[in-house]
Formats: structure tokens, sequence, C-alpha cells
């Protein structure tokens, strides 16, 4: 059976990604604080520092991709401590490279959306990338190292959202809790972004993987749209109110890191490759409210065991 490792096994993104693959491919996690207990998905301690650990781990498991989803995803920590993002986000990135060159394993590096500077919409994958913070120095870096060691590697840039937990807290999570307990909000709406389910972006790069294809690319919902019109959208699928929403502006706020006002992607070369017609917003709420009802958040909330 075609095998997946993941590492950032505690994730959110790992998580996810094992409960939408589990029923078609043998899934292991890799952890490295947090335990995790997931039905029909295997798990494993693996240390992401040393390049021969790692492929040592590799021949061990023999997976047939691994998916680097591992990662100091915290912008403003990022910001306030760059040694630490520099580490995590391109060390330890090369490290599994490295690894996955070494070993024959294919390799999925998940990047960001963040790696413009936000003056064009829909940007592709060959428009001209411009860092504006630390995070995204160092996920430009990994992106170019990572190529460098394993040429083969697929580098997917996307903004996703799913159910967390308590330790990782997605985007729409924060906003289906807030509003769910009567808690005010303010959303941005001069922020845009293409956010996509993590279980589609999942199913996309697993038929990439299918076509044994490489290089970047944008996996990414078909829509540019406000952070704060995703919120009304999110509030309308899930019958919340919408009048705890508060219409803000990015502009009038003061920020440790600076953010791009517009990070939305253009997705066409991941439609044209796959043949896909649509990846609407809107089909990717309603798959989400969908998970809500068969139980999805519970079981990430009790598959986290500890630290």
């Amino acid at each position: 059976m075609f095998k997946v490792l993941i590492t950032g096994g505690s994730g959110l993104l790992a998580i996810n990604w094992a409960c939408f693959a589990r029923d078609k491919c043998e899934v292991i996690l890799a952890l490295h604080k947090k335990n995790v207990v997931l039905k029909g998905v295997k798990s494993t301690f693996i240390n992401l520092e040393s390049r021969e650990d790692i492929f040592q781990d590799l021949n061990r498991i023999k997976p047939d991709v691994v998916v680097h989803a591992a990662g100091l995803t915290n912008v403003n920590e990022c910001q306030k401590n760059p040694k630490l993002a520099y580490h995590v986000n391109c060390e330890l990135s090369s490290n599994v490279a490295y690894a996955c060159t070494k070993a024959g394993v294919k390799l999925v590096y998940i990047s960001t959306d963040h790696l413009f500077s936000g003056l064009i919409p829909l940007c592709c994958e060959d428009s001209s990338t411009q860092p504006v913070n630390i995070y995204v120095e160092s996920k430009l870096r990994a992106e170019s190292e990572l190529s460098l060691l394993n040429p083969e590697a697929l580098i997917i840039r996307t903004n996703f959202f799913g159910w967390g937990h308590q330790f990782r807290e997605s985007f729409s999570d924060w906003i289906y809790n807030n509003i769910s307990n009567k808690k005010e909000i303010t959303l941005f709406d001069d922020v845009y972004f293409t956010p996509i389910l993590i279980d589609s972006l999942a199913s996309y790069v697993h038929e990439l993987l299918a076509l044994n294809v490489s290089g970047t690319f944008n996996v990414a919902s078909d829509e540019r749209i406000s952070k704060y019109a995703f919120g009304l959208l999110l509030c309308d699928k899930f019958g919340l109110s919408n009048h705890l929403i508060t219409r803000g502006n990015i502009s009038s706020i003061k920020l440790l890191a600076p953010r791009p006002n517009d990070m939305s992607l253009s997705n066409k070369k991941l439609k044209q490759t796959l043949d896909v017609d649509s990846v609407s917003v809107s089909n990717q709420l309603d798959l989400l409210k969908l998970q809500l009802e068969m139980g999805r958040p519970l079981e990430i909330q009790k598959a986290i065991k500890g630290v």
C-alpha cells in the first residue's frame, strides 16, 4: 500500500491530512513532543535535528513520500526570534530534503502564500517574490535550499484551514468558536487570500503525486476573498449570526511583523495539470460543515494525548 510519512504530526495540517488519507493509503505521523493517537493512523517520533537519524528512520519506515509539514508558522514569533525561525524553517527542512534524496523518497514541502509584496493579486508560481518579514524570508530560503538538495521535490504554496485543537487553532476555528460563544471579533476587509480546506489540499497533492510531477504548485481556491468576507460566508454556512463581526482595516493596526495585504494565489497551473473545473470557497466551507457533522473536530481534540 502507498505509504505517506507526515512531519509536524501533531499539527493542524498533519492531523487533518491523516484523517483524509487514512482510508486511501498508509499514514504515519512523525512526532516531536506531542503524542497523537488517531484511529487508522500510525505514529513515530523522529529527530529532525539529525540528517542521519532521518535517513535511518526513512530506511526503517520505507515511505513512498514524505510530506514535510513541520515548521514555525507564528509570524510574530519568527520576527522576535529569527535564529529559531531559520533553524526550524530552513535547517530542519534541509535535513529532511537531504535525507529524502539519500533514501530515494519523494518529498512534498508545504510552503506559504505570504511570499509576495501584497500589491499584486493572484500571484502565479513564477511571480517575483518579495519577503516582508522574517517568516517569509525563512520559508523562501527553505524553498531555495530544498530545490538544490532535492530537485524532484514538490513545493506547495497554499493557505489552508480545517478543524484544529487546543494547541493549534485554524482561522476558521477562531471565527467559528468566537461567534458560537457570542464573542465579538474584527476581520480585515483589506486583506485577501485564496483559502482551501486541508482535505482538498491533500487530495490535490495526492493527485499531483500520482502524476509524479515536481516543482512549485499553488494549491488554492478560485476566489480572491477578504478575511471579512470569508467570515461572513462561514457564518452563513453554519447558521451563525454575523452581527458580532466588525469590519476592520489592517492598515490601522500596529503589527510586530508586517504582512502582505494580498496573499491570493492563482491556481491556474494546478487546474490545468489536474483538469479541475472549480475550487470554490463556498464548497470548501460546505465540506468543513460536513466534517463538523461527522465528528472530525471532536476526534482531533481527542487525538492529542499530551506534551
